[in-house]
């Protein structure tokens, strides 16, 4: 009986020395790969800091202008380019801006309300889509009720 309860023993001792070799084993690989983890989201923030250096250095309005300068036929305007009235601005129909200015004006002007027209008649399929949709919006508040009310 004693021998037997020894011998248990050691197999418990030996089982309980082979499983926490094995746990700590596990716990060292999975360490080891959450530090490679937090790693790779040390470089990638690193990455992504640089890269909005970079984006914010390029949405500069000074190096825009200067792209603009350099690949567009666009140039800053002149200051006899501007127009000191709205009266002087050619039209391409050869109307006066006069008369354009009267057209505008109607275009401006609120369009006169309509009156409701009654709903159509319904019949019974309408009857019926009404139902479901009673059904549906009720078992839908049943449900957010139940999960503790709305968001």
């Amino acid at each position: 009986m004693r021998a037997s309860t020894i011998i248990f023993g050691i197999i418990t001792v030996i089982a309980g020395a082979v499983g926490l070799y094995v746990l700590k084993h596990e716990v060292e690989t999975r360490r080891a790969a959450i530090d490679a983890l937090e790693r790779q989201i040390a470089e990638d923030s690193e990455a992504l800091r640089v890269l909005r250096a970079e984006w914010a250095y390029l949405d500069s309005p000074q190096q825009i202008e200067d792209r603009a300068l350099r690949h567009l036929r666009l140039r800053p305007p002149t200051p006899d380019q501007f127009i000191a009235t709205a009266g002087m601005v050619p039209l391409r129909n050869g109307e006066t801006p006069l008369v354009a200015t009267a057209r505008s004006d109607l275009l401006l002007r609120p369009r006169p309300r309509l009156r409701p027209q009654p709903p159509p008649r319904r019949g019974d399929g309408y009857a019926k889509a009404a139902a479901t949709v009673t059904v549906f919006s009720a078992r839908m508040e049943r449900a957010i009720e139940r999960l503790g009310g709305a968001p």
